[in-house]
């Protein structure tokens, strides 16, 4: 201790901040602490958390996304793309690392799962496989993945939509905006 003030770890003060969170039934987003950085915690006279901007634009992303699936409009969103077998795709004139080149997206589909591979002309790369359809499109100046998940009814001969994941494409990894919607 030097004079009045305590210091503590990051991890000391995260951990503290989340157990404070537990308590009052607050949501935290994780995230680092800085040195000698205030946390804040928006907390409401009921008890719960402030949704911030990023939260309330997220839903929103996922209301449109879900209008667009119900009036089956997603296509109208999808950018232009070079089929190279019946199961796989490449997505053109994407630049998802905002340098200014192409990135390449290409979306494999199987029987069982999907493999989503983005290679960014930086050099970066990943992937994301899922046991669902992947359809990429571009909404309000992003790229999202829409995955589509089906359950086959062997005895009728047909699936049904079981539910969508929606991810945004960024230049570190794909993020899940929202899960079963």
């Amino acid at each position: 201790m030097r004079g009045n003030r305590i210091f503590m770890s990051k991890e000391i003060i995260r951990n503290s901040v989340l157990l404070i969170a537990m308590i009052m039934s607050v949501t935290v987003t994780q995230g680092v602490v800085a040195e000698n950085q205030d946390i804040k915690v928006n907390v409401k006279k009921d008890g719960k958390a402030n949704e911030s901007s990023a939260e309330r634009t997220q839903k929103s992303i996922c209301k449109k996304v879900a209008a667009l699936l119900k009036k089956n409009k997603i296509a109208e969103y999808m950018p232009e793309r070079r089929d190279f077998d019946p199961n796989g795709s490449e997505y053109l004139n994407i630049d998802i690392d905002g340098d200014g080149k192409a990135d390449k997206i290409i979306v494999s589909t199987g029987a069982a799962e999907s493999l989503l591979a983005v290679h960014l002309s930086t050099g970066g790369e990943y992937d994301v496989e899922v046991s669902g359809f992947i359809t990429i499109i571009r909404f309000e100046d992003n790229i999202y993945a829409v995955v589509t998940y089906r359950e086959w009814n062997a005895a009728k001969d047909n699936d049904k939509i079981i539910g969508y994941r929606l991810y945004k494409l960024t230049k570190d990894t794909a993020i899940i905006v929202c899960d079963n919607f």
